[in-house]
């Protein structure tokens, strides 16, 4: 575990001044740039202190063609001096490789370069990437303090961070100031304006000029076929309105046309053939699918069911039945032909053109993969703990994936897919993105009038206050356990308006209104004796106790611990179990009882371990740390 990381687990589990202790932890990250900065001088090469971007990791994009004019005053804006910069023009045009050959430029005036592709997605889930790539450690940390970290980080270095796609205005949260820090902004966006942008640092990046488009063909078929057929070409370009990323498919296609016509004579269509066949961009991508194998059709098709800001390739090749091996092997085939894009080599990141995107989006039988699509997320959900990395990567297809569920009619299936990959995402420390998910079906269920609907409703509010809770927001998760307790007296869940309670007890009790927190518990063990639900029982005397303790009532709170203890052996809840011994375990702490509490703590660690349970155990190993200083600290003169 990173030293940062270890720092995160201290602060998560003591009470300490959280203002100076982030400071420290900013200083921390601050002093691990300074040193592998150092060690690259020495060694001269590149700095790869973070997961750098895959621009950094790729040479230089192969279908760039001039406009180094635009090149030149980017570097005068970014690189002698920190600055903004936008990038904008029309889809196709070349924002993205553009940027990545300014990146690959200048990578080594840069300590830290971040590629960030932004779409259609909200601030929240762009901060919650730039923070898993600068390796911060913030999935518990709220959006606004992520995006204050992430400034402050980067503010520190020379950083460069490359926002591709900007389409939302709210991104400007996210940049550090245009003057005064070390960091270099560089934007692409098909917008031309931004509030947060000076219209003096930005120029639009218009489509090929002729000897552009010429030189892109003759790097595809070579200066003399050019010549050949430059006048059918020049027409097929015009055509693609001079569109980057249309003629560099464009010269695949013509290429590997000439390449059968030398092979098989008068069987195949010639250049001019294919180029006079072609009238817009639509047409030359559907050519260009019909023309790849059936393997890399479906393949295409299934990443096109993915969001196109960028996907895993193990989700595309899962959802078009392809084995890893043969599907790596098609992505590289597509990748050559430039109808696919990596994104990040070690994360398996890669990414659909917009143009290409929607056209595929629209294909005759694209339902089918989005239908499969959400089939393979729901079977990653089910086996998380044995997929935790591809679950991560995959949960910013979610949202798009309940959309197209709802909309089709497929609301189980949409409600299904909500719950679980919000609990994943819990589980995996990812707070924004799980607070995120279950907003795009919390407004749909809204208009709904059913009781079903009203009752999964309160269960999202549930959901989304316990992380509002975890973020320390205590008012808003208040008024959304409110919410839930509301809902479930109308439909009468009592299951639900008990867990509604128990959850507003313990923010009473964060709040010192003891008495009131003691009121709602009793409610919730009389609500759960009614329904003799004994698992919920134990939670509720687990929950009475924690107030108890803070009434300084240690004996009450033990007694009702070792019921809750009893509970859990009885039903054989492991979960309920070690939580039982973890808080009795504090109490003896706060009473000085260490030799009491360290057996406690062994029997939780020995239960996190088999049951995998991280985030318990890293309290357990906190709290056993904890005694060991005090005991180190008896031994002291």
């Amino acid at each position: 575990m990173s030293l940062e990381k270890e720092f995160d687990v201290f602060l998560s589990h003591n009470s300490v001044d959280k203002p100076w202790a982030l400071e420290l932890k900013d200083a921390l990250v601050a002093a691990k740039l300074h040193a592998a900065e150092k060690l690259r001088a020495s060694q001269k090469q590149p700095n790869n202190l973070y997961k750098v971007p895959p621009v950094l990791k790729t040479d230089e994009p192969e279908d760039f063609i001039g406009r180094r004019i635009l090149l030149n005053r980017v570097r005068n804006h970014l690189v002698e001096f920190s600055g903004h910069f936008l990038i904008f023009g029309k889809s196709g045009c070349g924002k993205s490789t553009l940027a990545k050959m300014f990146a690959s430029q200048h990578r080594d005036r840069f300590s830290v370069t971040i590629f960030q592709v932004c779409g259609q997605r909200p601030t929240e889930e762009i901060a919650a990437e730039l923070a898993k790539q600068l390796e911060l450690g913030l999935g518990t940390e709220s959006p606004a303090q992520q995006v204050e970290r992430i400034k402050s980080i980067l503010a520190k270095q020379r950083s460069l961070l490359i926002l591709d796609d900007v389409c939302n205005a709210e991104i400007g949260q996210l940049l550090p100031p245009a003057t005064g820090t070390s960091t270099s902004v560089l934007c692409t966006s098909r917008s031309h304006s931004f509030p947060w942008m000076a219209t003096s640092d930005s120029e639009e990046l218009k489509s090929f000029t002729e000897a552009e488009v010429k030189d892109l063909f003759k790097r595809f078929i070579g200066p003399e076929e050019t010549r050949n057929h430059w006048e059918s070409l020049l027409a097929f370009a015009n055509r693609l309105e001079h569109l980057p990323v249309a003629i560099g498919v464009a010269g695949d296609l013509v290429a590997k046309s000439i390449i059968n016509q030398q092979a098989n004579g008068a069987k195949t269509l010639t250049p001019s053939e294919i180029t006079n066949a072609i009238h817009n961009v639509s047409e030359l991508f559907e050519t260009a699918l019909i023309a790849r194998p059936e393997p890399e059709q479906r393949l295409l098709k299934a990443m096109a069911s993915c969001v196109q800001e960028g996907f895993r390739l193990s989700l595309a090749t899962e959802i078009c039945g392809l084995d890893p091996v043969h599907g790596k092997a098609a992505c590289e085939e597509l990748i050559n032909a430039l109808l696919v894009r990596q994104l990040d080599r070690e994360r398996q990141q890669y990414q659909l053109h917009p143009l290409l995107h929607k056209h595929l989006s629209h294909a005759t039988n694209s339902a089918e993969f989005r239908k499969r699509h959400a089939t393979v997320l729901l079977e990653m959900f089910a086996h998380w703990e044995n997929r935790q990395l591809e679950c991560r990567e995959v949960l910013t297809e979610v949202p798009s994936a309940i959309k197209r569920l709802w909309e089709s009619d497929q609301r189980k299936m949409a409600l299904s897919i909500t719950d679980r990959a919000a609990s994943v995402a819990y589980r995996l420390g990812e707070l924004t993105l799980g607070y995120q998910i279950p907003l795009q079906i919390e407004g749909f269920l809204e208009q709904q009038p059913d009781l079903e609907s009203m009752n999964n409703l309160g269960g999202i509010y549930a959901n989304r206050a316990v992380i509002l809770k975890n973020w320390g927001r205590l008012e808003h998760a208040m008024a959304l356990f409110k919410q839930q307790e509301a809902i479930c007296l109308k439909v009468d869940n009592k299951d639900g308006l008990q867990r509604s309670y128990g959850n507003q007890a313990l923010i009473l009790k964060s709040w010192w209104r003891l008495g009131e927190a003691i009121e709602l518990v009793k409610r919730q063990e009389s609500i759960c004796l009614g329904l003799d639900n004994k698992e919920a029982l134990q939670t509720s005397r687990c929950n009475h106790a924690l107030i108890r303790e803070g009434y300084r009532q240690l004996g009450e709170a033990m007694l009702l611990l070792k019921k809750s203890e009893i509970i859990c052996q009885h039903l054989g809840d492991k979960n309920g179990l070690q939580i039982c011994y973890g808080i009795q375990a504090m109490i003896f702490i706060k009473c000085g009882r260490l030799d009491s509490a360290m057996p406690l703590l062994k029997m939780q660690e020995a239960i996190c371990l088999e049951l995998r349970n991280k985030d318990d155990l890293q309290t357990s190993y906190c709290n056993q740390a904890l005694i060991l200083k005090k005991w180190e600290d008896q031994k002291m003169p």
